[in-house]
């Protein structure tokens, strides 16, 4: 089976219950699966960070989680004589329910004929433990036994593979779903913007010739009283002439009256004859 890819699988034991077995049982999982693909001590943890974040870093990373649990894994205490499962920042305690919590896969193995803790006897965040299905290791049987939890952990990672792929798939799914809601959301908005100007644009075509009948209406309408003007005008002239000759005598209209008109008919040039020519 090729690498698998760094820390998938996580070894987890308390070395004062399993050490043995857990470096043997570490050199037959890194010669089937490659040396980056397990991830088993503390010892790497750099001075001055925060444990608890690293190891969670860590078991967050991998696809299962193999927990290993020898005779005294469930009693050892510590110097305080207490039990160190009960200690919220014990490392066994806080690499299981890391995985626990984020859904990893737990295998539990039984090394040297230990029992399989009861869920009475675990903290809270470690009960579901006891509800995982265990393996047994022990010393006569060990290549066998170590044989077989390499094809659990071998389905384990396929079962990992299958999921991480279908989430990915998903994930892209989600994309294409959201780009092809933002394409269509951005046509929609280009859409009522292009509606919205060929609206404007048409008020504004309609504005403009109403505005241009209005002033062709005003010309007619100063044509018009500019024509009415003037025609009142041609009758009053006309009707002074008419008076001129009505009344008065021949003399008077001989000299007066010559004299009127010159003057009318000068009048009627500047005012009257010329202003028409003009329009």
């Amino acid at each position: 089976m090729g690498n698998p890819g760094k820390g998938r699988i996580f070894i987890s034991y308390r070395r004062a219950d399993s050490a043995g077995y857990a470096g043997r049982i570490y050199d037959r999982l890194t010669a089937h699966f490659g040396e980056d693909a397990v991830f088993m001590d503390v010892d790497t943890i750099e001075a001055g960070v925060d444990f608890v974040e690293v190891l969670q870093n860590a078991v967050q990373c991998c696809d299962v989680l193999v927990a290993l649990i020898g005779r005294r894994w469930l009693d050892i205490k510590d110097e305080t004589g207490k039990r160190r499962l009960d200690n919220p920042e014990d490392f066994v305690r806080i690499e299981i329910a890391a995985a626990l919590s984020r859904d990893i896969r737990v295998i539990p193995v039984l090394v040297d004929g230990a029992p399989m803790p009861r869920s009475t006897e675990l903290a809270e965040n470690l009960k579901s433990l006891a509800r995982r299905n265990a393996l047994q290791v022990d010393h006569h049987s060990f290549n066998l036994d170590t044989q077989r939890l390499i094809s659990q952990l071998e389905l384990a990672l396929s079962a990992a593979e299958r999921v991480r792929v279908e989430k990915t798939r998903r994930a892209q799914e989600e994309l294409k779903k959201k780009a092809a809601e933002e394409k269509r959301a951005q046509e929609a908005a280009a859409k009522v913007a292009r509606e919205k100007e060929e609206r404007e644009q048409k008020e504004r075509e309609e504005r403009a010739q109403r505005e241009k009948e209005a002033l062709e209406k005003t010309v007619a309408e100063e044509k018009a009283r500019r024509a009415a003007l003037r025609k009142q005008q041609q009758q009053d002239l006309l009707e002074r002439i008419k008076n001129v000759f009505r009344g008065g005598k021949k003399t008077t209209f001989l000299v007066g009256g010559g004299i009127v008109i010159l003057f009318l008919l000068g009048y009627v040039i500047r005012n009257v004859m010329v202003p028409s020519s003009q329009t």
